[in-house]
């Protein structure tokens, strides 16, 4: 997968596989995307203020959840667990905060204040 501006692309190793993409909602262009295969799952965010966590399962590219933070500007990392059952978020701006979503329920079950700004998120 890659960020092509305002959609994400998905080439297959298989050659004979059609290529295929996913639209953001805005014009602005997608700024993070996480994925989990194990669970058929990606996730992005978009280059506005506020914006939205859209999570996406693959290969079907059907949106399953749009999760929306109550503080965050913006995201600084962004990534999903392996079994695909939560997602991490990183706000951009003071005070650093490390989100943990339970996405299905589109509820934010872990948070903290990280002493400086993050860049990458992994678990």
């Amino acid at each position: 997968v890659s960020i092509a501006g305002q959609r994400l692309r998905f080439v297959p190793l298989d050659a004979s596989s059609p290529r295929a993409s996913v639209a953001g909602s805005t014009p602005h262009g997608i700024a993070l995307v996480a994925t989990s295969p194990a669970a058929g799952l990606f996730a992005f965010t978009e280059k506005v203020v506020r914006p939205s966590v859209q999570i996406h399962s693959y290969p079907d590219l059907a949106r399953v959840a749009t999760i929306r933070s109550s503080g965050a500007t913006g995201y600084s990392a962004l990534c999903l667990t392996r079994d695909g059952s939560r997602l991490v978020t990183v706000s951009d701006a003071a005070p650093f905060k490390l989100s943990v979503w339970d996405w299905r329920k589109g509820m934010e079950v872990l948070g903290a204040t990280v002493a400086t700004a993050c860049v990458a998120a992994s678990v």
